[in-house]
């Protein structure tokens, strides 16, 4: 449900700075409100407080980052808290992210692996994700020691599993079709 919610603040948002032709803006703005976000976690508990007033929420923002940061993307932090959203500020600046990504035609494929890839492992990786797509694919090497081996590929909504785990339960699943 949270994700929902955080992809339509998203896309609203996106739809917003494209019509303003502030993409790039926004999209630095956010990034360096969610750095601080994750630099002072405890700032970020204060705005999700429910012992702290909206209006008081609304003057933080405003005080904190009013000077750094354009009146569209503040007033959007002020719509989330009135509305009872902040909690998903973090989530909506990354699907905000995936979509300022996906209009340029870059794409972020999450790869699992047992041990870390190599360098040119992930050229090769993502020149093939690149041919594959048609669009600039970056990988996000991450470790995953359940796999036990092979790769699990997450681009988008679609998932390329050749783990050994995967394998390993098809062919669970074959034998025990042949011995029924």
């Amino acid at each position: 449900m949270a994700k929902l919610v955080s992809k339509t603040y998203a896309n609203a948002l996106f739809e917003l700075a494209l019509e303003e032709q502030m993409i790039d803006q926004i999209l630095a703005e956010y990034e360096f409100i969610s750095n601080s976000f994750d630099e002072f976690p405890e700032f970020l508990s204060i705005i999700n407080s429910p012992k702290v007033s909206t209006d008081e929420k609304k003057t933080i923002i405003d005080d904190t980052y009013g000077k750094q940061v354009s009146e569209l993307l503040i007033n959007f932090l002020k719509l989330l808290i009135e509305k009872k959203r902040s909690d998903v500020m973090v989530e909506v600046y990354g699907d905000f992210k995936a979509f300022v990504e996906a209009q340029k035609g870059l794409v972020v494929a999450k790869v699992e692996s047992v041990i870390p890839l190599e360098a040119n492992e992930i050229k090769s990786l993502e020149a093939k994700l690149n041919q594959v797509t048609g669009k600039t694919v970056t990988v996000n090497n991450v470790i995953n020691p359940d796999i036990m081996g092979g790769l699990v590929v997450k681009v988008g909504d679609k998932v390329i599993d050749g783990s050994i785990k995967r394998k390993l339960e098809n062919l669970k699943h074959e034998l025990a079709e042949i011995i029924i």
